[in-house]
Protein backbone atom coordinates (compact mmCIF):
# COMPACT_ATOMS: atom_id res chain seq x y z
CA UNK A 1 0.00 0.00 0.00
CA UNK A 2 1.85 3.39 -1.22
CA UNK A 3 0.91 6.79 0.47
CA UNK A 4 0.63 9.96 -1.51
CA UNK A 5 2.68 11.99 1.06
CA UNK A 6 4.33 14.19 -1.11
CA UNK A 7 0.51 14.80 -3.00
CA UNK A 8 -0.58 15.39 0.67
CA UNK A 9 2.29 17.96 1.59
CA UNK A 10 1.36 19.76 -1.68
CA UNK A 11 -2.44 19.74 -1.39
CA UNK A 12 -1.86 20.96 1.92
CA UNK A 13 0.72 23.68 1.18
CA UNK A 14 -1.56 25.30 -1.66
CA UNK A 15 -4.91 25.41 0.36
CA UNK A 16 -3.13 27.91 2.13
CA UNK A 17 -1.41 29.14 -0.07
CA UNK A 18 2.22 29.18 0.45
CA UNK A 19 5.22 29.12 -2.00
CA UNK A 20 7.32 26.68 -1.83
CA UNK A 21 9.46 29.62 -0.82
CA UNK A 22 6.91 30.74 2.28
CA UNK A 23 6.66 26.63 3.29
CA UNK A 24 10.76 26.34 3.13
CA UNK A 25 11.07 29.32 5.40
CA UNK A 26 8.66 28.46 8.04
CA UNK A 27 10.18 24.90 7.99
CA UNK A 28 13.42 25.71 8.26
CA UNK A 29 13.97 23.85 5.56
CA UNK A 30 14.92 24.51 1.33
CA UNK A 31 12.41 25.05 -1.43
CA UNK A 32 14.11 21.98 -3.44
CA UNK A 33 13.52 19.62 -0.54
CA UNK A 34 10.63 20.76 -0.13
CA UNK A 35 9.73 20.36 -3.96
CA UNK A 36 11.48 16.68 -3.79
CA UNK A 37 9.18 16.09 -1.23
CA UNK A 38 6.08 17.24 -2.74
CA UNK A 39 7.19 15.10 -6.22
CA UNK A 40 7.94 11.71 -3.80
CA UNK A 41 11.36 11.77 -4.74
CA UNK A 42 12.25 11.32 -1.23
CA UNK A 43 10.64 10.88 2.14
CA UNK A 44 11.23 13.09 5.46
CA UNK A 45 12.54 12.26 8.92
CA UNK A 46 9.92 10.79 11.31
CA UNK A 47 11.13 14.34 13.50
CA UNK A 48 10.41 16.32 9.97
CA UNK A 49 7.05 14.84 9.17
CA UNK A 50 6.26 15.40 12.82
CA UNK A 51 7.04 19.03 12.10
CA UNK A 52 4.81 19.14 9.06
CA UNK A 53 1.68 17.90 10.68
CA UNK A 54 1.95 19.85 13.55
CA UNK A 55 2.96 23.51 11.33
CA UNK A 56 -0.66 22.48 9.23
CA UNK A 57 -1.99 21.67 12.56
CA UNK A 58 -2.76 18.01 11.78
CA UNK A 59 -2.24 14.86 13.23
CA UNK A 60 0.88 12.75 12.15
CA UNK A 61 -1.62 9.84 10.89
CA UNK A 62 -2.79 12.14 8.46
CA UNK A 63 0.28 11.59 6.48
CA UNK A 64 0.22 8.14 7.06
CA UNK A 65 -3.24 6.92 5.81
CA UNK A 66 -3.73 5.61 2.76
CA UNK A 67 -7.42 6.43 2.85
CA UNK A 68 -10.20 7.02 5.34
CA UNK A 69 -12.54 4.01 5.82
CA UNK A 70 -16.46 5.19 6.59
CA UNK A 71 -17.98 1.95 6.38
CA UNK A 72 -19.23 0.38 10.01
CA UNK A 73 -16.69 -2.55 9.99
CA UNK A 74 -13.80 -1.12 9.75
CA UNK A 75 -14.58 0.32 13.78
CA UNK A 76 -13.44 -2.90 14.95
CA UNK A 77 -9.44 -3.49 14.44
CA UNK A 78 -8.46 -7.47 14.57
CA UNK A 79 -5.22 -8.25 16.49
CA UNK A 80 -4.34 -10.02 13.54
CA UNK A 81 -4.60 -6.91 11.30
CA UNK A 82 -2.25 -4.39 13.82
CA UNK A 83 0.38 -4.05 11.61
CA UNK A 84 3.49 -3.43 13.20
CA UNK A 85 5.42 -0.20 12.19
CA UNK A 86 8.76 0.85 13.18
CA UNK A 87 9.27 4.89 14.90
CA UNK A 88 12.59 6.81 15.90
CA UNK A 89 15.39 4.65 13.49
CA UNK A 90 13.52 1.62 14.76
CA UNK A 91 13.96 2.20 18.73
CA UNK A 92 10.33 2.30 18.64
CA UNK A 93 7.94 -0.75 17.55
CA UNK A 94 4.38 -0.05 17.15
CA UNK A 95 0.79 -1.49 16.59
CA UNK A 96 -1.96 0.73 16.55
CA UNK A 97 -5.10 0.08 18.71
CA UNK A 98 -7.76 1.49 16.45
CA UNK A 99 -8.38 1.50 12.83
CA UNK A 100 -6.35 5.17 11.85
CA UNK A 101 -8.14 4.81 8.90
CA UNK A 102 -11.57 5.30 10.11
CA UNK A 103 -13.19 8.48 9.51
CA UNK A 104 -11.03 11.14 10.97
CA UNK A 105 -10.03 9.57 14.06
CA UNK A 106 -10.01 12.34 17.12
CA UNK A 107 -7.16 10.71 19.02
CA UNK A 108 -4.36 8.23 18.11
CA UNK A 109 -4.20 4.47 20.30
CA UNK A 110 -1.31 2.45 19.62
CA UNK A 111 1.22 0.35 21.82
CA UNK A 112 4.81 1.27 21.66
CA UNK A 113 7.90 -1.41 22.50
CA UNK A 114 11.62 -0.45 23.01
CA UNK A 115 14.37 -2.54 24.28
CA UNK A 116 16.41 -2.09 27.93
CA UNK A 117 18.70 1.05 27.48
CA UNK A 118 16.78 3.11 24.35
CA UNK A 119 16.23 6.54 25.04
CA UNK A 120 13.31 8.20 23.13
CA UNK A 121 12.82 11.79 23.09
CA UNK A 122 9.37 12.88 21.81
CA UNK A 123 8.38 15.57 19.63
CA UNK A 124 6.53 18.72 21.40
CA UNK A 125 3.29 19.49 19.52
CA UNK A 126 0.01 20.99 20.84
CA UNK A 127 -2.35 18.07 22.43
CA UNK A 128 -2.18 15.68 25.77
CA UNK A 129 -1.59 12.29 25.72
CA UNK A 130 -1.64 9.32 28.27
CA UNK A 131 1.29 6.67 28.75
CA UNK A 132 0.48 4.03 30.30
CA UNK A 133 2.87 0.89 31.10
CA UNK A 134 1.77 -2.42 30.06
CA UNK A 135 5.12 -4.02 31.07
CA UNK A 136 8.84 -3.39 32.05
CA UNK A 137 10.02 -0.02 33.70
CA UNK A 138 10.31 2.96 32.05
CA UNK A 139 12.17 6.56 33.44
CA UNK A 140 9.87 9.37 31.96
CA UNK A 141 11.02 12.81 32.03
CA UNK A 142 8.53 15.63 32.13
CA UNK A 143 9.54 19.14 31.84
CA UNK A 144 11.86 18.50 34.77
CA UNK A 145 10.51 16.31 36.59
CA UNK A 146 12.12 12.58 36.28
CA UNK A 147 9.31 9.58 37.07
CA UNK A 148 10.06 5.99 37.60
CA UNK A 149 6.91 3.98 35.96
CA UNK A 150 6.54 0.40 36.41
CA UNK A 151 3.94 -1.67 34.85
CA UNK A 152 0.18 -0.43 35.90
CA UNK A 153 1.50 3.16 36.05
CA UNK A 154 0.57 5.60 33.89
CA UNK A 155 1.10 9.96 32.84
CA UNK A 156 -0.78 12.02 31.52
CA UNK A 157 0.45 15.35 30.23
CA UNK A 158 0.54 17.99 27.81
CA UNK A 159 2.55 17.32 24.68
CA UNK A 160 3.57 20.72 24.46
CA UNK A 161 5.96 19.95 27.82
CA UNK A 162 9.45 18.48 26.83
CA UNK A 163 8.76 15.26 27.06
CA UNK A 164 10.94 11.68 26.54
CA UNK A 165 11.71 7.93 28.12
CA UNK A 166 14.45 5.56 28.87
CA UNK A 167 13.89 1.81 29.04
CA UNK A 168 14.90 0.58 32.49
CA UNK A 169 16.28 -3.09 33.45
CA UNK A 170 16.76 -5.77 31.40
CA UNK A 171 13.34 -6.69 29.33
CA UNK A 172 11.58 -4.58 26.94
CA UNK A 173 8.97 -2.02 27.54
CA UNK A 174 5.44 -2.06 26.06
CA UNK A 175 3.84 1.21 26.51
CA UNK A 176 0.30 1.71 25.62
CA UNK A 177 0.18 5.44 24.06
CA UNK A 178 -2.87 7.49 23.77
CA UNK A 179 -2.73 11.05 21.80
CA UNK A 180 -5.22 13.79 21.78
CA UNK A 181 -4.00 16.05 19.07
CA UNK A 182 -4.67 20.07 19.75
CA UNK A 183 -7.43 20.33 16.61
CA UNK A 184 -9.71 18.31 18.65
CA UNK A 185 -9.65 20.74 21.79
CA UNK A 186 -12.40 23.10 22.08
Amino acid sequence: VTVDLGGKIKRLRKERKLTLQKLADRMKLTPSYISRLERNLCYPALETLYELAAFFGLDISFFLRKDQITDEKSRVLKGRDRAAGSLFEGRVQSRPYANIKYRDPSFEAFSAVSRPGVTVKLPRQKGQACVLVLRGMIEFVLSSETYALRPGDSVYFSTREEHSYTVLGKRPAELAVFVYPARFHK
